[in-house]
C-alpha cells in the first residue's frame, strides 16, 4: 500500500512538472504564424493580379483605369498589413514569410512605376497639345514661353518610363508619350534658339556691348546653317510662315540697330552697309537666284559692301560688277570677323573608344566601337568647320590600347581631349547619359568641359541626365589637358539601343558635343 502511495505521489509530481512546462502561448504562437502566412499569401496573390495591367503590348493598355487603381490600393494595404504582422511575429520561420512578402512588394513596385509613368505621361500629352497649338498658331514667343517646361517634362517622363518593367511595355510607352513629344520639340528647337539669341543680341546692342553682339551674329549664322542641314536630314514638317517672318523681322531690326549703334545710317536696306562673310566659301552669283551663274567666290572673313537686299540675297559689287550673295552667310553692319574663329588654333583630340579586336559593349545588334566611331567622325567634321584642328585617335576599325590613346593627345599638345563611349549594365533598365572627368590634370577645366558637354548632350538627346562624375578612367587620368569621357547612352537598354541605331541620334550627339565645346570656349 505504501509503495502504491509513493508511486501515485511520484506520478502527480511528474504530471505537475509537465503541466507547468506547457504554456497556452505555444498554441497562440502556432495560430499566429498561420494567420500571418495567410496574410502574406493573400498579399502575393493580389500583387500577382496586377501584372496584366502593367505588362502591355499596345497603346490600348496605356493608362490607369479605376479598376487598376483600386486593385493597386488594395494590394498596398494588404502588403502593409502583412508586414506589420511579420514585424510582430517571434518565430524562426518569419524570414521565409519576409522573402515571400518582398516578392509581393517587387510586383507592386512594377505596377507603381507603370502608374507613375502613365500619370506623368498624361500631363506630358497635355503639354504636347499646348505646344502644338502654339506651333500651329505660329507664335514663336508663345513657343518659347512653353519650351523649357515642356523639355523638362519630356526628360522626367522618359526617366520614369525607364523604370517600367519589361522592354515591350517600355517601348509602347516611349512610342506613345516620348516620340511625338520629341518630334514636336525638334521641329522648333532651332527657331527657339534663334529667337533667344536674337533677344540676347538686342540686349547687348542696348547695353552698347557691340563686340559681344557682333560675335553672336556669327553664332546666329552658324545656327541657321545647321538648322537647314538638320531639318533637311530629319524630314520635319514645315512650320507656319509667321514664325520665320517674325525671326527675319527681328534679325533685320537687330542688324539695323547694330548699324546705328556703330554709327551707320541706321537702315541697311536703304543705304550701303559693310558685311563680313561667315561661310568658309561663299558663291557669288550673277543674279539673286540659286540657279544663276557663279561668277566668283568669297571666303570667311572677307568684307563686302551691301547696297541693297533682294529677298534673301545681298547686292554687292566685285571689281565694279554687280553681283549677289546669300545674306544668311553675312554679318551685316560689321567689318570685324565674327566668332567663327572661336576654335581657330585649338587642337582637339577625339577618341572613339575601343576598335578592332575590342568591340566594346554589345547589345541588340549593336557594337559600341561602331557607334562611337560614327559619332566621332561626325564630330571631327563639325569641329573642323568651326576652325579647329582635330586629331583622331582612330579613323577606322583599329585597335589602340589605352596608353596609346593618351599619348596621341599628349604628343599633339591638344587643347582638350574627348573620349566617346556607349554604356552598358547588367540591369536592362539602366539608361541615360553621363560624362566623366578626372582631377589628375587640369581638374577645374576638365570638370567645366564635362559640364558643358553633358548639358548639351541632355538637351539634344533628351536622355536621362545621369550627371557629371569624377572617375579614374585611364584616358582622362593620364592626358595632361582638360579631358572628358562621355557615355552617350546604354546599349544594354532596348529603348536606348534603338535610338543609338538611328542616324538622327548620332547626328544629335555629334552636334551636342560641338555645342558643348563652343560653350566651353565662350
Amino acid at each position: 500500500m505504501k509503495n502504491r502511495l509513493t508511486c501515485f505521489v511520484a506520478f502527480l509530481s511528474i504530471l505537475f512538472i509537465t503541466l507547468s512546462c506547457y504554456s497556452p502561448s505555444d498554441v497562440s504562437a502556432a495560430t499566429s504564424y498561420d494567420q500571418v502566412e495567410k496574410l502574406v499569401n493573400e498579399a502575393v496573390t493580389e500583387a500577382e493580379s496586377l501584372e496584366p495591367y502593367y505588362r502591355i503590348k499596345s497603346s490600348k493598355g496605356i493608362g490607369v483605369s479605376s479598376t487598376f487603381s483600386k486593385k493597386y490600393d488594395q494590394t498596398l494595404a494588404s502588403i502593409n498589413e502583412a508586414q506589420e504582422s511579420i514585424n510582430s511575429l517571434s518565430d524562426s520561420r518569419k524570414s521565409q514569410l519576409q522573402e515571400k512578402l518582398n516578392w509581393a512588394n517587387e510586383l507592386r513596385l512594377r505596377a507603381a512605376y507603370f502608374i507613375d509613368s502613365s500619370r506623368h505621361g498624361a500631363i506630358l500629352r497635355q503639354y504636347l497639345a499646348e505646344f502644338e497649338a502654339a506651333i500651329s498658331k505660329g507664335s514663336i514667343s508663345q513657343i518659347d514661353s512653353l519650351y523649357d517646361r515642356y523639355s523638362t517634362k519630356i526628360r522626367k517622363v522618359e526617366e520614369t518610363i525607364g523604370k517600367v518593367y519589361g522592354p515591350t511595355s517600355r517601348k509602347v510607352m516611349l512610342d506613345y508619350y516620348i516620340t511625338p513629344s520629341k518630334v514636336a520639340k525638334e521641329r522648333v528647337i532651332y527657331e527657339v534658339s534663334h529667337y533667344r539669341l536674337l533677344n540676347k543680341i538686342n540686349t547687348q546692342i542696348q547695353k552698347k556691348q557691340l563686340t559681344e553682339a557682333n560675335s553672336n551674329f556669327g553664332v546666329l549664322s552658324r545656327l541657321k546653317r545647321r538648322a537647314i542641314e538638320i531639318k533637311q536630314a530629319g524630314g520635319y514638317a514645315s512650320l507656319p510662315s509667321t514664325i520665320n517672318q517674325t525671326l527675319v523681322q527681328m534679325e533685320t531690326t537687330s542688324k539695323k540697330n547694330y548699324n546705328t549703334a556703330k554709327g551707320g545710317s541706321g537702315d541697311p536696306s536703304t543705304a550701303p552697309v559693310q558685311a563680313v562673310v561667315t561661310a568658309s566659301a561663299l558663291n557669288v552669283r550673277s543674279e539673286p537666284t540659286i540657279d544663276s551663274d557663279v561668277v566668283g567666290k568669297l571666303y570667311n572673313g572677307d568684307v563686302i559692301t551691301v547696297y541693297e537686299f533682294v529677298g534673301d540675297w545681298a547686292k554687292t559689287k566685285i571689281n565694279n560688277t554687280v553681283c549677289y550673295v546669300h545674306k544668311n552667310y553675312l554679318v551685316i553692319g560689321s567689318t570685324e570677323k565674327p566668332s567663327d574663329s572661336l576654335l581657330a588654333g585649338k587642337v582637339i583630340t577625339i577618341d572613339p573608344g575601343h576598335g578592332g579586336k575590342d568591340s566594346g559593349a554589345i547589345g541588340f545588334g549593336l557594337q559600341e566601337k561602331e557607334v562611337v566611331l560614327d559619332v566621332g567622325l561626325q564630330v571631327q567634321k563639325l569641329l573642323e568647320a568651326e576652325g579647329a584642328k582635330v586629331i583622331m585617335t582612330r579613323k577606322d576599325d583599329t585597335f589602340l590600347d589605352l596608353p596609346e590613346r593618351a599619348a596621341v593627345a599628349n604628343n599633339a599638345k591638344s587643347s582638350i581631349f574627348i573620349s566617346l563611349h556607349i554604356n552598358a549594365a547588367t540591369s536592362e533598365s539602366a539608361n541615360g547619359t553621363e560624362t566623366y572627368w578626372n582631377g589628375n590634370y587640369e581638374s577645374a577645366e576638365s570638370k567645366k568641359l564635362a559640364e558643358k558637354i553633358q548639358n548639351r548632350l541632355i538637351e539634344k538627346l533628351g536622355t536621362r541626365n545621369r550627371g557629371v562624375k569624377d572617375a579614374g578612367f585611364y584616358v582622362i587620368k593620364y592626358t595632361t589637358m582638360p579631358s572628358v569621357l562621355a557615355e552617350l547612352g546604354f546599349i544594354s537598354n532596348e529603348a536606348e539601343a534603338a535610338k543609338l541605331k538611328t542616324a538622327q541620334f548620332r547626328k544629335n550627339a555629334a552636334e551636342a558635343i560641338l555645342l558643348g565645346v563652343l560653350d566651353y570656349y565662350k
